[in-house]
């Protein structure tokens, strides 16, 4: 492995929506990745991949180096499935968990790595029957990488929540609203990553990692944040996948400003207890959770979200980004109910769990 940040410019952006694959009558995993994937056109094929599950398609986006791209983007790849769906007979479907789906439901991809993670991880691997969303921002040095990597891994819990969309498992409803979260985080490698003091704090962990036989790429470590020094970026993985491109470019928006403002803020260190508490009320209540402040106040994830947003603007970072149009989009999602939200409510009302899953489809 290189140890070296590789460093991007211009805090570039990239992610991977996860999505399952499901019949459009009875909503159950259909394995049809192959056949879909043999009618894309052929210079979009690099951004469609094989996941962990047969029924399972990654989008994978490429490097943006201006929001104004991920829409139009977006809308290419997806209306590469959308044309495809009324022939074969498939729906998109893009939240955390689908809601009545079970792990006997689906098939594992023939695929060495995926068949060596099976055999190390057996029954963890099983239950990962899950969707999220990562987000790539570039960065220019290890130094801001190290700062940015503790700022996203403090306000984990903020993105975690704009995100949230899996409140049902195995037809029942789990009493949070990210119980994705739970089981993402069972990984070994996974979950709340602690706070980092330097470049070489992180490659020695790495180092030893890597001698001791446990990985071989950084692709294998999976916590919720971690750093990409083959990418030059710092990954957040926390985040449930989502069906909507105005929510994902939210989160995108707040969380590349927030890398922005790495250069010049030296974030100082956090207990890891009180953030696994932070991460855990994000998980249970989305935005209504509280949020322990480094000061000890406690708040909404709500209002933290808002300020968080007001600090970043006052600091003409969205300017500089050229990204203070995309303001009202992330103050809308500060505001509007959750995804986790909207399902649950639905399902209160109606009492099937069934009729839930289409708030989930690519449309």
């Amino acid at each position: 492995m290189n140890y070296k940040f590789k460093g991007a410019q211009n805090f570039t952006v990239g992610f991977e929506l996860e999505c399952m694959i499901v019949d459009n009558v009875n909503f159950h995993p259909l394995r049809k990745f192959e056949e879909i994937y043999s009618n894309i056109n052929i210079e979009l094929k690099k951004y469609f991949h094989r996941e962990f599950f047969q029924s399972m398609i990654e989008l994978s986006s490429p490097i943006f180096y201006n929001l104004n791209e991920i829409v139009p983007f977006f809308n290419k790849i997806t209306y590469e499935l959308i044309r495809q769906k009324s022939t074969i007979g498939f729906e998109v479907f893009a939240l955390g968990i689908h809601p009545f789906l079970y792990k006997e439901d689906v098939k594992f991809t023939k695929n060495s790595r995926y068949k060596m993670l099976h055999k190390e991880l057996q029954e963890l691997l099983r239950r990962f029957i899950i969707n999220g969303l990562h987000i790539h921002i570039g960065l220019p040095d290890k130094k801001t990488a190290i700062n940015a990597f503790n700022l996203i891994n403090y306000y984990m819990p903020l993105f975690l929540a704009m995100s949230a969309s899996s409140p049902f498992y195995e037809e029942k409803y789990s009493g949070m609203h990210s119980f994705r979260s739970s089981i993402f985080e069972s990984l070994p490698r996974g979950g709340l990553p602690e706070y980092i003091y330097n470049y070489g704090e992180f490659i020695e962990m790495i180092e030893i990692l890597e001698k001791t036989g446990f990985i071989k790429s950084y692709r294998d470590i999976w916590c919720d944040t971690r750093l990409r020094p083959d990418l030059g970026t710092v990954e957040l993985r926390a985040c449930d996948a989502i069906n909507s491109i105005d929510r994902i470019l939210a989160i995108i928006t707040l969380m590349q400003a927030l890398c922005f403002y790495a250069q010049y803020r030296d974030m100082c260190k956090y207990n890891h207890l009180i953030c696994k508490q932070n991460k855990w009320n994000a998980v249970r209540y989305a935005l209504d959770g509280k949020f322990i402040t480094l000061k000890g106040e406690l708040k909404t994830l709500r209002d933290v979200g808002f300020e968080l947003l007001d600090r970043l603007n006052n600091s003409n970072i969205f300017h500089t980004l050229k990204t203070e149009d995309y303001i009202v989009n992330i103050q809308k999602y500060l505001t509007n109910k959750t995804i986790s939200q909207n399902l649950i409510e639905r399902y209160k009302s109606e009492k099937n769990i069934r009729n839930i899953i289409n708030q989930g489809f690519i449309k």
